[in-house]
């Protein structure tokens, strides 16, 4: 990557507190640019990070909107912060509400409300691949008993349900039988999520992941990984990802973004069908995603291309050469979890461990850097802390 790049542009993160923020703050501070973090919760992550000249709670931007945007249009002002970078869905709080800014242009980036919901919002993801020719599952969205009961007769089981926006494995839940079909539904608070069930077939298979940044509908840079493991298993978010290159996936990729003449970051799903090796598009995520790191163990380094696009260096973004061998990311914590989880049910214990251990001696971490080691530390803090003011009943 070119280093002529002038790096004199203030940096807000928000949704800072998240792994994902972190990683964000930690690809651009490494490079030598001014990052603040902010975030609705106490202790983070990126506040212990080397790396973020300062740390700032807000609001919590559902909860609080007004008071949410006069706290961040504070810290625009006074920190006099040039690009504002969401590190998670609140890309898409802020998209929708840009013009609520005192800098509206401050936003690095971002594509239109409208652009955002065609990828976030799952029919009208379906929708549009099928339009484009790439491969979908079959799906429904569930409004109706009656569409429960269509789901029932027509697809096999299990069958993956799913709220219709949202990603990393929240609230997904595989479906044995139509009992436990209809057990979901009634039990899934649509009102209080602010989301409406989605029914996918279960056709099995390995799990990708594509991340890529875009300038007009244009790839810059992309890497693709394979979900080896996951929390939880099976539907959650991936803990330790390997390195693969599946022209497939990112044919269908291109073709989506240029569709929408795409300038930002995006991140796409894939399951691969055993019987025939197809790549079927599962979910896609309009804003940094939770491997973001694993941009960094193949030499592609998203936040900091972002920051080039955002602040009109397009001319010093270079785009990597296609990632050699297999590089390998884990979330440490993540991934200790899945393996106290595997030893709990398998009497192959030791052969377990040996796997984790072994996977870990040669991989790029998202949440442990030799260079910035209290973030990790600072997680199982964050955890407790938050366990007890929910206990309380307060916000964390």
């Amino acid at each position: 990557m070119n280093c002529k790049y002038h790096d004199d542009k203030t940096v807000l993160v928000t949704q800072a507190g998240t792994r994902i923020g972190y990683m964000i703050t930690y690809s651009l501070g490494k490079k030598g640019i001014v990052v603040y973090g902010a975030d609705s919760r106490y202790l983070t992550m990126t506040s212990f990070s080397r790396y973020c000249r300062n740390f700032y709670r807000y609001p919590h931007p559902n909860h609080e909107p007004d008071r949410y945007f006069e706290m961040i249009n504070r810290l625009i002002e006074t920190l006099d912060i040039d690009l504002l970078i969401p590190a998670y869905d609140e890309a898409i709080f802020l998209s929708k509400f840009r013009n609520k800014l005192i800098k509206p242009q401050v936003i690095a980036a971002i594509p239109a409300y409208e652009k955002l919901m065609i990828l976030h919002h799952k029919p009208s993801l379906y929708a549009l691949c099928k339009e484009l020719g790439c491969d979908i599952i079959n799906h429904m969205l569930l409004e109706s008993i009656e569409d429960l009961e269509k789901v029932a007769n027509t697809f096999a089981f299990p069958i993956v349900l799913k709220p219709e926006r949202g990603g990393g494995g929240w609230a997904v839940q595989f479906v044995q039988n139509r009992k436990e079909l209809y057990r979901f539904w009634n039990a899934f608070d649509q009102k209080r999520h602010g989301n409406r069930l989605f029914a996918q077939e279960y056709i099995g298979g390995d799990l990708y992941g594509h991340g890529v940044i875009c300038l007009q509908g244009k790839v810059l840079a992309a890497n693709t990984y394979r979900i080896c493991r996951q929390h939880p298993p099976g539907c959650g978010t991936s803990t330790f990802r390997k390195t693969v290159e599946l022209a497939d996936i990112r044919r269908q990729v291109a073709i989506i973004l240029a569709n929408l003449s795409w300038t930002g970051v995006c991140q796409m799903d894939f399951m691969r069908r055993e019987q025939d090796d197809r790549m079927f598009i599962m979910d896609a995520n309009p804003r940094f995603w939770g491997s973001t790191a694993h941009g960094l163990a193949c030499g592609v380094n998203f936040p900091f291309l972002l920051y080039l696009l955002a602040s009109d260096q397009n001319n010093e973004i270079l785009i990597p050469p296609v990632c050699q061998g297999e590089p390998t990311s884990t979330w440490l914590w993540g991934d200790m979890v899945v393996m106290l989880q595997r030893l709990l049910k398998s009497p192959l214990r030791i052969q377990v461990i040996k796997e984790h251990l072994h996977s870990w001696s040669d991989t790029y971490f998202d949440d442990f850097l030799r260079e910035d080691p209290l973030p990790f530390f600072s997680y199982p803090i964050q955890k407790v802390a938050a366990a007890i003011l929910r206990f309380r009943g307060e916000g964390f």
